[in-house]
């Protein structure tokens, strides 16, 4: 703390005068106007002597010095000094030095004197009063001061008189010494007491951790600040004093400052008044301001107090954010959240969760308990839980049963932790409902029983095999068997105790079975065939299907071991069944399949034969029949026969005695049949086409391979079944086809010479009295034009026009007529020399044209070279004249550099003509429809319709793309076009 803080915080000889200053002198003008009223009164003379006046005017300023506390202290206290002394003077030397009464004045002007001038004040004080009791007495004995009429009459002459004047001053001086001594000893009590107490408020003021400031009420000048507002805020001490808050812009708002001035002024004291104070860098922080009016020095001070709560603003928005996100987490979290009284146990508050899960509103269960509403399916449930609650003051993943409004069982997973919400613990409990879970884990231990079950009883053999140990740990009953070993001994080997020590393949077991595994153990299915080895030395085809089990302890797999020997046998027999008979057709494949069947199945007789039906009555005739004695059967009936009873299922396998099952079949006897396997012969619709059957004199047991067999020379006979009643159908059909060719023929010819007719009919007859009605017009034109008015010459100039577009129309019509008549002659052209051609010949008619032409070297197609002129005159002639609104037009001929889907090149002629609107594209191959009006381009609309018949009886096709005002290509194929 500096100098000035400690000149305006301590209070000095002279800083604790102002209130006590005040005081004094209304005490003293008191005495003093009562001491001058009892003089004036009991005094006539007095009264009406100028001396009288002069009291009156004491009495006067000695209240004017009490009362105007805004005259200046030395001021004051001369004035009320004067007072005193100028009526004690007067006192003596009208009454006398020996009156009592002023002894009164003299005290009070010698108290005034030492309490406020000091030590010099109180000698010069008593000095002046010896001074005047000498003048006083020594006027007064000899008379020079002549006694006014008063109560007191003594003689000057006695010496009693001159004695009691002694006794009473030494009295007098001995009271004045005593009440000067008491009080300025307890004036350096009081300063004393005042001093230290400020020197308290100035430490508590250097050390406050909050800023402080002091500052003139009447100015708003700071007088001082305390070492954390220079910290806090960045200005210097220097920087400060002698400055107001609105020259170093303190407040942010100027409201801010208007509210505590007014509270101040109002009040005389502020207490923590929001402000935004901004610090020297310019920082605008959150304070606030409270503040007290107090008398410093004789000035009214306001001591202020600023408080950054910029941290607790902070804190407390961050405890907002957090209680917003809390709630926010609460309110949306899908889990059912409560918050219970730790004491009571009864609810507070509930989030959605749990009013979805438990059925309950919020407030059904606000202000009761879990017990009240009935969630527990054992109430006794309850006590231990919270008992523990109330131990750890938290719980992690409690189960517990319940059940909601419905009567639900519900299975919950229960969290819960203590807090303080208003002073008081609470509960915050998290219920995660697991039902779902748990009845899915009742419904996985059911499915693990169950599995358990189906591989002890299922067919397949089934092991499980411990990586880390290299030993099988179980088997079902079926591996047992498959292996020939009883589980014990089971147990006690691996996979390649079961295995050859090479595969068919001729690689090693043990590198096969070490793959495998390993992929099984990387959690990836593993199915390969495999050749086991049994107990007794019998290798067994064996598809394996690996597996890795969830165990957290150790490396489990489970095999599945499927016993394919008859399947492989099967496949073995089909591969030389197609191999025989791969290369056979028609009777040919009957009779290898036949012999195929028998030698493959050791059977004694294998048929392939057709249902057929005649008269109404079903037979069998026979494709192909095998046997080992010779046979001449060709016809089978199916009345009493297994085919009867095949034709109505899938299949039919009699092991023994099939004759005897059968005895209305005479073949069957013939044979000295025993045993039968058939399967029908049927198309994809299911329709019966024939019978594939074995026979034998020896019991046949049931077989897969051969079963499998039969199927694939079922299926392969009913395909080559189809295929000859096809061929013969497509014979009938062709000699039909053939028929009506000729009929058809003998039509067309006959329609394209009645065409040929009409054609010159058109030709010769239409023309003759168009070229008349063009002849008269044109003569009537040159003889009779100047009689004729304008009206006139334009009906003649259009019937003219008229007659002009009908010849042409004309001309395009048999054109198109010979374009679908004429004979085709396909040969290899140059479409770019045709072109080339046709340009010139368009060059020529309107030379005036400027027109870019581009064009490939060459583009060979396979086509009719006339049919194809007539198709790029059309193509070309539209491009020349749609275009002709350019002053530098381009036509461009080409071709796409890839073929199309159906491998044909696509031509294109493009334009950057008038173009069309692509809405009415589907008309623009029609004969006699145009796209645009008369008036703007010329035209019949029968080009393009040429086109599309000459590109169609090429096998091709034609079609366009365009833009309004930016041009058109045309695109057309020839099925004949070269690659």
């Amino acid at each position: 703390m500096g100098k000035a803080e400690s000149s305006l915080l301590v209070t000095d000889s002279k800083a604790w005068r102002g209130p006590l200053l005040d005081t004094t002198l209304k005490v003293t003008a008191l005495l003093g106007s009562l001491w001058l009223g009892v003089a004036l009164l009991t005094n006539v003379a007095l009264r009406s002597s100028p001396e009288g006046f002069v009291i009156e005017g004491l009495i006067a300023l000695t209240w004017l010095a009490a009362l105007k506390p805004r005259l200046h202290e030395s001021f004051r206290l001369a004035v009320l000094l004067g007072c005193y002394l100028g009526g004690a003077a007067m006192s003596a030397i009208m009454n006398g030095p020996v009156v009592p009464a002023v002894l009164l004045l003299l005290v009070l002007f010698l108290l005034l004197a030492t309490l406020y001038r000091g030590t010099r004040g109180g000698v010069a004080a008593g000095l002046s009063i010896l001074l005047l009791y000498a003048i006083g007495a020594y006027g007064w004995a000899h008379g020079i001061f002549p006694p006014k009429a008063g109560p007191v009459r003594v003689d000057p002459h006695e010496p009693v008189v001159w004695l009691r004047i002694g006794i009473a001053q030494i009295f007098a001086s001995a009271s004045i010494v005593t009440i000067v001594k008491y009080i300025v000893s307890h004036t350096e009590r009081v300063v004393r007491a005042l001093t230290e107490s400020e020197e308290k408020f100035a430490s508590a003021f250097r050390s406050n951790p909050d800023p402080m400031a002091v500052s003139e009420v009447a100015s708003g000048r700071f007088l001082d600040v305390n070492a954390r507002f220079i910290e806090q805020f960045g200005w210097t001490r220097e920087a400060l004093v002698g400055h107001t808050s609105v020259d170093i812009g303190f407040f942010a708002h100027e409201s801010d400052r208007h509210q505590l001035a007014n509270e101040v002024l109002k009040t005389g004291c502020a207490r923590d008044l929001p402000s935004t104070c901004v610090t020297k860098d310019g920082r605008s922080l959150p304070c606030l301001v409270s503040g007290e009016v107090v008398q410093i020095g004789g000035r009214a001070c306001f001591i202020s107090v600023v408080r950054d709560i910029s941290v607790r603003l902070a804190a407390e928005r961050a405890l907002r954010e957090s209680e917003e996100k809390f709630s926010q987490a609460f309110r949306a979290s899908p889990d059912a959240i409560s918050i219970t009284e730790a004491d009571s146990g009864r609810f507070v508050d509930v989030n959605e969760g749990y009013e979805r899960l438990m059925g309950y509103s919020r407030s059904e269960v606000r202000g009761r308990t879990s017990l009240e509403i009935g969630i527990w399916t054992d109430p006794a449930e309850r006590a231990p839980m919270m008992e523990r609650l109330r131990q750890d003051g938290a719980l992690r993943d409690y189960r517990i049963d319940g059940r909601n409004r419905a009567g639900e069982r519900l299975i919950l997973l229960f969290s819960s932790d203590r807090i303080e919400l208003g002073g008081k613990p609470h509960y915050v409990s998290v219920a995660h409902d697991i039902t779902e879970r748990a009845q899915a884990e009742q419904a996985l231990r059911a499915s693990e029983e169950r599995a358990r079950l189906l591989i002890e009883h299922a067919p397949d053999a089934v092991v499980v095999f411990d990586l880390g140990s290299q030993r099988f740990v179980a088997a079902n009953p079926a591996a047992e068997a498959l292996f020939g070993l009883p589980q014990a001994e089971l147990l006690k080997r691996s996979p390649l105790d079961l295995s050859p020590e090479r595969q068919p393949d001729g690689s090693l077991s043990s590198e096969g079975v070490a793959r495998h595994v390993a992929l099984a153990a990387q959690g990836m299915r593993a199915t390969f065939e495999w050749v086991h080895r049994s107990a007794q030395g019998r290798d067994i085809d064996c598809e394996i299907r690996l597996l890795r089990l969830p165990d957290p302890t150790r490396v489990l797999i489970r095999g599945s071991i499927f016993d394919v020997s008859e399947r492989k046998r099967a496949e073995r027999a089909l591969r030389a069944l197609s191999a025989s008979t791969a290369a056979a057709t028609g009777q040919a494949f009957f009779e290898a399949s036949a012999e195929e069947l028998a030698r493959e199945l050791s059977v004694r007789v294998a048929l392939l034969a057709e249902l057929r039906n005649e008269a109404g009555k079903q037979h069998l005739a026979i494709l192909a029949l095998w046997s080992d004695t010779p046979q001449t059967t060709s016809i089978l009936d199916v009345a009493g026969s297994p085919t009867e009873t095949l034709l109505r299922a899938e299949s039919l396998h009699v092991a023994d005695g099939v004759a005897a099952r059968y005895p209305n079949d005479p073949w069957l006897a013939k044979l000295g049949a025993q045993s039968y396997l058939g399967l029908p012969i049927r198309d994809a619709t299911g329709r019966a086409l024939g019978v594939v059957a074995v026979l034998d004199d020896r019991p046949m047991p049931d077989s897969t391979a051969a079963k499998l067999l039969l199927a694939t020379t079922a299926s392969r006979a009913a395909a080559e079944i189809v295929r000859l009643q096809g061929e013969a159908q497509v014979r009938r059909l062709n000699a039909d086809l053939e028929r009506r060719v000729q009929a058809r023929t003998l039509e067309l010819t006959a329609a394209n010479a009645e065409l040929e007719s009409f054609s010159y009919s058109v030709s010769h007859d239409l023309r003759s009295p168009l070229r008349a009605i063009d002849g008269f017009s044109r003569a009537l034109e040159e003889d009779y034009g100047d009689k004729l008015d304008v009206e006139g010459k334009d009906h003649l100039s259009r019937v003219r026009a008229a007659t002009q577009r009908m010849g042409q129309l004309i001309d395009d019509l048999l054109g198109l007529s010979r374009a679908t008549r004429v004979e085709m002659r396909r040969e290899t052209v140059d479409l770019v020399a045709i072109a080339l051609d046709v340009t010139e010949e368009l060059q020529a008619r309107q030379p005036e044209r400027q027109v870019d032409f581009t064009h490939p070297a060459e583009l060979p197609a396979l086509a009719d070279p006339a049919l194809t002129r007539i198709v790029l005159i059309n193509l070309l002639d539209n491009a020349w004249k749609y275009s002709r609104a350019r002053p530098l037009a381009t036509v461009e001929l080409g071709v796409l550099p890839d073929p199309n889907e159906d491998g044909a090149s696509v031509y294109f002629v493009r334009d950057d003509g008038a173009g069309f609107d692509m809405r009415y594209a589907n008309k623009l191959f029609v004969p006699f429809q145009r796209l645009h009006g008369r008036a703007e381009f010329e035209g019949t609309g029968i080009g393009l319709a040429t086109v599309r018949r000459i590109v169609t009886r090429h096998g091709g096709k034609v079609w366009a793309e365009s833009v309004v005002s930016q041009g058109t290509i045309v695109y057309f194929t020839l099925s004949g076009a070269l690659a």
